[in-house]
């Protein structure tokens, strides 16, 4: 049997960091429904609400949960008359 030696393997504190993920909640006015759709990443949730503040409050629950979950920058954004802003962002 031969004496040799195994590597050593090391592994430095926050040398590959996981990436980040950027998720954005959008909530977009439909003309025709008179409703607030939400968006995540540019697909439908499913979700929508009659008044603009409630679809917000919808949204930024929805973006906090997700937070919980996952390492992610969530951003939640109202596009309305082709303007977008941002209304909440996580830190």
């Amino acid at each position: 049997m031969t004496d040799s030696k195994r590597p050593i393997l090391r592994l430095k504190a926050g040398a590959a960091a996981a990436p980040v993920l950027r998720v954005e909640y959008r909530v977009v006015k439909q003309e025709p429904e008179a409703e607030w759709q939400i968006l995540r990443n540019g697909v439908d949730t499913g979700k929508s609400r009659r008044k603009k503040q409630s679809a917000i409050d919808l949204a930024i629950l929805d973006a906090r949960a997700e937070l919980e979950t996952a390492k992610a920058k969530v951003t939640v954004t109202v596009l309305e008359a082709g303007k977008v802003t941002t209304e909440w962002t996580s830190a």
